[in-house]
């Protein structure tokens, strides 16, 4: 990489951070208009248990109506690329939720190429079900639409990628989820790689008080159509939920393998309805 490649990784990365940093001050305003001269009891109790350490939407099996934004830097072996993700979560009802997903704006450098856009649209079905006290289920129906404004940031294709899961829940403080993907294009560019990949991923989450939470994610995926690939990736998430309404993370990780990167860094900020 560059030393102005480097440079340019740094000052995102210092962006990054800067909203990091400023998030508790939002989270601070937006309790006080929770909490202030009109007596919402209801808004002040949840409130006071987010800050008491209850953390929304990081266990997978959790369906709730909420808002991200996803900004991620990677320095690639050759490159780097920046993205921003718009996400929306509805819950449709007990157990059941949909999701879009869309990276409203994509840079890629990988030295003989780059290209600025969006990228390809994401949507999902999800559904959980308990099994037991402690165990539960997922199950989820994806559809990827081509959308990608360039070659490089996007994969041509039509995908229809099902996946399952269950998530073991140790304690109130602990949790594991096992999850699985099967991704398949079916339709799209005839010139463009036929997609036929899986995905084994392991997360281990412990909540902490006053809204605190560290989450280990691994996952493995390989590609068997076309050229033959396989990689892994290792992050580490640390986040907070500062409000009922409002949580913030920073996750930071690398790939090894035929996808291998030098690694990433992401800062994810979203609200909860």
């Amino acid at each position: 990489m560059t030393t102005a490649h480097r440079a340019r990784m740094a000052a995102a990365a210092a962006i990054l951070c800067a909203a990091a940093s400023a998030a508790p001050a939002l989270a601070q305003s937006k309790g006080g208009d929770v909490v202030g001269p009109v007596d919402d009891s209801e808004a002040a109790a949840k409130v006071a248990a987010a800050e008491s350490g209850e953390v929304r939407g990081v266990n997978p099996a959790d369906i709730l109506s909420r808002a991200d934004l996803v900004v991620k830097v990677t320095n690639l072996e050759q490159g780097e690329a920046f993205v921003a993700v718009a996400k929306y979560d509805q819950k449709l009802g007990e157990g059941l939720g949909a999701n879009v997903e869309l990276p409203v704006a994509s840079y890629i450098n990988v030295g003989a190429a780059d290209a600025f856009g969006m990228g390809d649209l994401f949507m999902r079905l999800r559904y959980v079900k308990p099994l037991s006290q402690s165990v539960i289920a997922l199950a989820s129906a994806e559809l990827v639409a081509p959308t990608a404004t360039n070659d490089l940031l996007g994969t041509g294709k039509w995908q229809l990628n099902p996946g399952g899961g269950l998530v073991k829940v140790w304690s109130p403080k602990m949790f594991t989820a096992l999850v699985y993907k099967h991704s398949f294009s079916i339709a799209g560019d005839d010139a463009r790689a036929e997609i036929n990949a899986n995905s084994a991923r392991v997360v281990h989450s412990f909540i902490f008080d006053k809204g605190y939470y560290l989450t280990l994610d691994g996952r493995h995926e390989w590609q068997s159509a076309g050229v033959n690939e396989d990689w892994s990736t290792t992050e580490i998430e640390v986040g907070r939920q500062f409000s009922a309404s409002l949580a913030a993370s920073m996750r930071i990780g690398k790939a090894y393998g035929d996808r291998a990167n030098d690694g990433a860094v992401e800062i994810n900020v979203r609200t909860f309805f």
